[in-house]
């Protein structure tokens, strides 16, 4: 029997997981990492706590295998975007890891898109019609604007930058490996298109190439683990963004072919194939993987906030203790009576972006009561959800045939169920939660050739799945629909008004 160790590094923890030879999962271990609010919208993490998490993931499950020499590679996920600095020489971080999820650059967010050339060449990239702080780039000039001597180290080539995998990857590998691959790397700073980074964007944000990583496919030779560190010289042979990973642990390899993961916010990609276009309504355009040189391309919407929406009403207004109890009591109930909310705490984003418009609660009345609210919350998640989804098929002109969904919210079969009606699609659920370290386990076994074919993955990532299919009839369907978008349009009129 052989062994496959998968670390993947979310946005609240860290999970080590090994996989055997069949794709059965024999250990896992997740431990939390400490988010870091200076300030009013700094999001950060320190680098030295996730290397130390990670490292104590990895040992707690290589102890569960009486044969450590059996794990014959490591595949690494992690959310994209949130990236770090250090020092070339020493390897120590200068700064904390910036989330992805940080707005301090807001303001230089704003000023570059005031610059025609650099909206020009943003189209390029295949990321958003504007610039915005979620963005790596605009992230990395406002430090670079902020740091005093940042630019000059940077240009002489004493600093190196990383997203997760980057700063993984390096310190596996005791210093050795500087590289990351195209997935985590397809927010402003890589044409996706041509496969090279984006040249004219550097220029203009003034961001010398010196320090940044090496270009590799999704499956690739990354160097292998520092045997002073595991006492195992261990391939990596794996790198990809944590949606990335989730699109193929669903086994979306071709066109037309999608998933939702619905966490703290709702990622939705629909695999669009070998070659994709700029989007022209504000979706992003991204590269799901890249094997063998050949790129295949996914296209995704995403709503900000789902599972934080939840843990954000359940907190203020204590309606229940957690999802499951939340579900509970949406179950009792089939209609809202006229209540709405919209669940976003950021500002509402695709298709309207208009940060302005937030979190807003309408139709309540003397009658209700806390199931309609519950209801209510679900299905306002789901109308976003179908606003993306509907997005996306006008824009591509490709039909969802189903939906695949995981991460902790999709466990409600009410959040299922309503996406499934409002977009008149059905949806399957797996039975797997963590999709993110699924994909990259079976990405790894294909690298090692564990698993020669793709058609075994797909049989095995069906296995105990639930079905739901669309119950609201079209006329139903639509008047909800129409509801739902003249609130969002009365909201952004009043706010206008406002102005």
């Amino acid at each position: 029997m052989e062994f496959i160790l998968i670390i993947d590094c979310g946005s609240s923890g860290i999970r080590a997981t090994i996989f055997d030879s069949e794709g059965k999962k024999i250990a896992h271990k997740y431990k939390t990492i400490s988010i870091l609010q200076p300030q009013t919208g700094y999001i950060e993490y320190d680098p030295e706590e996730i290397w130390f998490t990670t490292q104590s993931v990895i040992q707690d499950v290589i102890q569960n295998i009486t044969s450590p020499d059996k794990v014959k590679g490591i595949g690494i996920t992690n959310q994209r975007s949130t990236f770090v600095l250090w020092d070339k020489e020493t390897g120590k971080p200068i700064i904390n890891f910036i989330s992805w999820a940080d707005t301090r650059a807001a303001e230089t967010s704003d000023q570059m898109n005031k610059n025609e050339k650099a909206l020009t060449l943003l189209s390029t990239t295949g990321i958003l019609i504007q610039f915005n702080p979620f963005l790596t780039i605009v992230r990395l000039k406002w430090l670079l604007e902020h740091i005093d001597g940042l630019q000059e180290k940077c240009e002489a080539g004493k600093i190196l930058f990383g997203t997760l995998d980057t700063w993984l990857i390096y310190k596996l590998t005791g210093g050795e490996v500087h590289a990351t691959d195209y997935t985590n790397v397809s927010t402003g700073l890589l044409n996706p298109y041509n496969l090279k980074w984006n040249y004219g964007l550097l220029e203009i944000f003034n961001i010398p190439e010196k320090i940044l990583p090496r270009l590799l496919n999704t499956i690739d030779d990354y160097g292998q683990t520092n045997i002073d560190l595991l006492g195992l010289n261990i391939p990596i042979k794996v790198v990809i963004g944590d949606q990335q990973s989730s699109l193929f642990g669903h086994c979306c390899f071709e066109s037309g072919d999608a998933k939702i993961t619905l966490g703290s916010g709702a990622f939705i990609d629909m695999n669009v194939g070998k070659s994709a276009n700029v989007s022209k309504t504000g979706l992003i355009t991204a590269l799901a993987w890249v094997i063998d040189n050949k790129p295949t391309y996914l296209v995704e919407g995403f709503v900000a906030t789902v599972g934080t929406f939840i843990d954000w009403f359940n907190q203020i207004f204590q309606l229940t203790e957690n999802l499951e109890s939340l579900n509970k009591l949406a179950n009792q109930i089939q209609d809202t009576e006229k209540v709405l909310i919209l669940p976003t705490l950021v500002g509402i984003q695709y298709p309207y972006f208009n940060s302005s418009i937030i979190a807003s609660i309408q139709g309540m009345s003397s009658t209700t009561g806390k199931a309609h609210i519950a209801r209510a919350i679900f299905e306002g998640i789901a109308m976003r959800i179908t606003d993306v989804i509907d997005g996306i098929q006008k824009e591509t002109g490709i039909t969802f045939h189903s939906i695949n969904t995981d991460g902790g919210v999709s466990q409600s079969n009410i959040v299922n169920q309503l996406i499934c009606d409002f977009s008149n699609i059905p949806v399957r659920r797996s039975s797997e939660s963590e999709m993110t370290s699924i994909g990259t386990g079976y990405l790894t076994g294909l690298g090692l050739g564990i698993w020669q074919t793709k058609d075994l993955l797909n049989m095995h990532s069906n296995m105990n799945s639930k079905l739901f299919q669309p119950k609201n009839n079209q006329q139903m369907r639509s008047k909800k629909r129409m509801v739902w978008q003249n609130m969002i349009k009365q909201l952004i009129e009043n706010e206008s008004k406002n102005e």
